[in-house]
């Protein structure tokens, strides 16, 4: 796997779960 693609990978997933707490905070 190319070192590229998986800090892409890493990356998004950091942001998708950064997404996940601001919809947790907008919601509480």
């Amino acid at each position: 796997m190319e070192l590229r693609i998986y800090k892409l990978l890493l990356l998004l997933q950091g942001w998708g779960g950064w997404l996940l707490k601001q919809r947790m905070n907008m919601s509480a």
